[in-house]
C-alpha cells in the first residue's frame, strides 16, 4: 500500500505565488493536445468518483462539479488553463494530495512549475538537486535560517543560524509570506507552505548562483552570492514519483544519548539499513532521539518497521488505513530485540503524512514524548497515476485514523510538549527543541 508525501501542496504553492504570467503563456494548445487534456479531466474525474475513500466525498454533489469544470477544460487555449481548471475542481475536495503535476515538473518536484504550457519534448529538464545547505523557516513573519550545513555553500560563505533572507534572487520573501500567511491563515499548513515558498528559491540545478540578501545577527546587511552543489543523500524512483533524494545520520550525543535524524520515507533497503544500524548501536544508551522535523512522508509502511524496533509486544499497531471497501492494520512487527529506554521524537510543521503517523503512533502507545510544534496535518494516503496528456495526478484512496482514534487530516499531531524556535535561540546557535528532548532523557 502507497503512502505518498503531500507533493500537490508544491503545486498549490507554485499556483499561490504566481508563477504562470499571463504575457507569457506558451504556443496555443492543439486540437490534439485540446482531446487528451479533455481525456484527462475525464481520468481525474472518475478516479475521485470511483477511488475516494468515501463515496459520498462529504455530501458534494460531484457529477454538477464536474459538469462544472469540464468546459473550462475543453475551452482552454493554454495548458495553464487547462491545468488550473482541473486543479480547482479537486481543491473543491478541501484535502491534502491531491493535485496535477505538470510534465515539465514530473521529474523534479521541487523545480519550477512552468505553467505557461510545458512541451514534453522540451529537452531542457531542470536537475533540481543543487543545493545550499541552508533550513528555512518563517519565524514572526520572516524568512529565517534554521539550518546551515557544514561542508556546503551556505556554511563556506559564513552564512550562521538565526540570520533573515531578506530576499532570494531579487524576490523579496515578505512577499512570498505575506501571500502565503493571508491564503494559509486558518490551516495546519501554514508553516510547511511557508517554508517550501522560501526554501524552493534556493535550489536549482548544480552550478546555478543564487544571489542573497540577508541580514545579520548585528541587524547589518549582508549580500551573498551561492553556487549550488550536488545535494548530498541516495537518490531513489518509487512508485512513479519523481526522484527523492534519501538523507539519514545517525550519532550518539553526549550524555549517551542516541540521536538520528532523516528527510524522508523513502527507499527501503538504505534507510531501514541505516535505521536498523542506528537502533543496534543504541541499545545501551540513556535515551534515543528521533528527529523528523521537515520530514515529508514517503512509504506508510515503514513507519511499522521503524516503530519494531522501540515496542516489544506483539499485536501492537500504530493505526489503520480505511479504504473504500477495506481496513490496513498498521500492525508494529517487534525485533528480536527491542530498545526500551525512553524516546523522544522531534517534530513541526513540516513533519507530514507517514511522519504523522508514525509520531501519532508512538504518542498513542505511550512509547514517546513528542517535542516541538504540531505537524502539518496533511496524513490522506495518496498514490501518482500518468494521465493521458502525460502530466502526473495525485489523488488520496485512504483516510488514516491512529490507534488512539484521532484524524490527523487537517489536524496535525500535537507535542507533548510544545517548544518553539525563535531567532534569538538560533543567533546564539542553540536547537531549543533538541534541548528540551535532552533534558527530559536526562529526567528519565
Amino acid at each position: 500500500m502507497r503512502s505518498l508525501t503531500p507533493l500537490s501542496l508544491l503545486i498549490a504553492t507554485l499556483l499561490l505565488l504566481g508563477t504562470g504570467c499571463s504575457g507569457l503563456r506558451g504556443p496555443r494548445l492543439t486540437p490534439e493536445q485540446t482531446q487528451l487534456n479533455i481525456e484527462s479531466f475525464q481520468v481525474v474525474w472518475e478516479t475521485v468518483r470511483d477511488k475516494h475513500y468515501d463515496p459520498e466525498l462529504n455530501g458534494l454533489d460531484w457529477d454538477a462539479i464536474g459538469e462544472e469544470y469540464r468546459p473550462r477544460v475543453e475551452n482552454a487555449e493554454y495548458m495553464a488553463e487547462a491545468r488550473t481548471a482541473m486543479r480547482d475542481m479537486l481543491k473543491r475536495l478541501g484535502q491534502s494530495h491531491f493535485g496535477i503535476i505538470p510534465v515539465s515538473a514530473y521529474e523534479s518536484i521541487d523545480g519550477e512549475d512552468d505553467e505557461d504550457g510545458d512541451d514534453p519534448s522540451d529537452s531542457e529538464k531542470k536537475d533540481e538537486h543543487g543545493y545550499a545547505g541552508l533550513d528555512v523557516r518563517v519565524l514572526d513573519g520572516k524568512a529565517i535560517i534554521t539550518g546551515v550545513e557544514d561542508g556546503y555553500p551556505g556554511a563556506e560563505n559564513g552564512i550562521k543560524t538565526g540570520w533573515e533572507i531578506v530576499s532570494i534572487n531579487g524576490r523579496k520573501s515578505a512577499d512570498i509570506i505575506d501571500k502565503v500567511m493571508e491564503a494559509y491563515a486558518d490551516s495546519t499548513l501554514q508553516e510547511l507552505i511557508l517554508s517550501r515558498a522560501t526554501s524552493r528559491k534556493l535550489r536549482g540545478d548544480v552550478g546555478d548562483e543564487v544571489k542573497l540578501s540577508l541580514i545579520d545577527g548585528d541587524g547589518e546587511t549582508v549580500e551573498v552570492d551561492l553556487v549550488l552543489v550536488s545535494e548530498p543523500g541516495e537518490r531513489t524512483h518509487m512508485m512513479g514519483l519523481p526522484e527523492q533524494v534519501v538523507r539519514i545520520q545517525h550519532r550518539m550525543l553526549d550524555g549517551n544519548i542516541g540521536y538520528i535524524a532523516f528527510n524522508g520515507f523513502w527507499d527501503p533497503n538504505y534507510l531501514m539499513g541505516e535505521y536498523g544500524k542506528a537502533m543496534r548501536s543504541f541499545m545501551d544508551a540513556d535515551g534515543v532521539i528521533i528527529d523528523i522535523r521537515s520530514n515529508g512522508g514517503g512509504i506508510g509502511a515503514l513507519s511499522m518497521g521503524m516503530a519494531g524496533w522501540l515496542v516489544g509486544e506483539k499485536n501492537i499497531r500504530l493505526g489503520t488505513m480505511y479504504l473504500r471497501n477495506q481496513e490496513m492494520k498498521f500492525v508494529v512487527f517487534p525485533r528480536a530485540v527491542t530498545y526500551d529506554g525512553p524516546v523522544a521524537i522531534l517534530i513541526d510543521g513540516l513533519s507530514a503524512s507517514t511522519s504523522e503517523f508514525f509520531a501519532a503512533g508512538m504518542q498513542d502507545l505511550a512509547r514517546a514524548k513528542l517535542f516541538g510544534t504540531r505537524t502539518a496535518g496533511a496524513a490522506l494516503p495518496s498514490i501518482v497515476d500518468r494521465l493521458p496528456n502525460a502530466d502526473g495526478f495525485q489523488y488520496v484512496f485512504a483516510n488514516y485514523i491512529t490507534t488512539g482514534g484521532k484524524t490527523l487530516e487537517a489536524v496535525g499531531v500535537f507535542p507533548d510538549v510544545q517548544v518553539e524556535l525563535t531567532r534569538e535561540s538560533l543567533l546564539d546557535g542553540q536547537d531549543l527543541v533538541m534541548q528540551a528532548a535532552v533534558a527530559w532523557i536526562q529526567t528519565q
